[in-house]
């Protein structure tokens, strides 16, 4: 109350009384769609976050282990997660007002070079293809996931598939980010190393120490060896020679 001046115990949840804070913080007003068919079209565009279990086992093989084996694949593996996952997305240039339909014949290059800052933004209805060179660099999470009942299902699950998509609705950023992964690039720099040892053994960049946006490493900089899946949010994985085990919703180990 002394923070934001409002009172909880008028509200049920707190994600009700964070988005009045929020309000109340910024002084933004958000304007109400009067338009149905707008509505529909906004509501298409919302499908969920994806989480699954990609990859039911791995082991790793790589020089920073002891009983590394020269003479085999070179394996990493890695636990990443984001800083701040939903901060960050709050952060980004939203929808708001002056919702209109256009007329616009957008090219992919128009929508390449537009700012993710843009005042104007754009959510689109476009038909994808999905080229079969992307396949198996794409393989364990395809783009542009889509509601429909998997085969021998009746209900709708959220679908990653390497098929083609048809009145496709999205945010324009998102289509930025499918048409450019076509060339996908690895870097060092999106990853946020704070947590390792202060010494610094790996001689990683420390640029990005809890920097919104970024990836961490949960390890710590311990070498991961070796990994087993079940399904989404149920694993364990083996780090110098110390197993964990994780399951949502379980605290203790089972």
């Amino acid at each position: 109350m002394q923070t934001y001046k409002l009172d909880p115990c008028w509200y049920f949840t707190t994600p009700a009384l964070s988005w009045d804070a929020m309000l109340l913080h910024t002084k933004v007003a958000i304007e109400l769609f009067t338009d149905y068919d707008m509505l529909l079209f906004i509501e298409k565009g919302v499908r969920g976050g994806i989480s699954q279990c990609c990859n039911r086992y791995a082991i790793a093989n790589n020089r920073y282990m002891s009983n590394f084996n020269p003479d085999d694949e070179i394996k990493y593996l890695m636990y990443l997660d984001a800083n701040n996952l939903y901060g960050y997305a709050m952060s980004k240039y939203l929808p708001l007002k002056d919702f209109v339909w256009s007329d616009n014949d957008l090219t992919e290059q128009d929508i390449l070079n537009l700012s993710d800052e843009s005042d104007v933004g754009y959510i689109l209805e476009v038909d994808l293809e999905y080229p079969s060179d992307l396949h198996d660099k794409h393989s364990d999470f395809p783009l542009a996931p889509e509601n429909k009942p998997p085969p021998n299902c009746k209900e709708p699950r959220l679908l990653t598939t390497l098929e083609p998509k048809t009145k496709y609705v999205l945010h324009y950023s998102n289509l930025k980010l499918y048409l450019k992964l076509g060339d996908m690039k690895e870097d060092i720099n999106l990853y946020d190393t704070s947590d390792y040892d202060e010494n610094n053994i790996y001689n990683l960049p420390l640029v990005n120490k809890k920097v919104i946006g970024k990836m961490k490493d949960e390890n710590k900089g311990n070498i991961m060896t070796e990994y087993v899946g079940l399904k989404s949010k149920m694993y364990a994985y083996k780090t110098n020679n110390k197993i964990e085990k994780r399951l949502k919703g379980i605290k203790n180990k089972l």
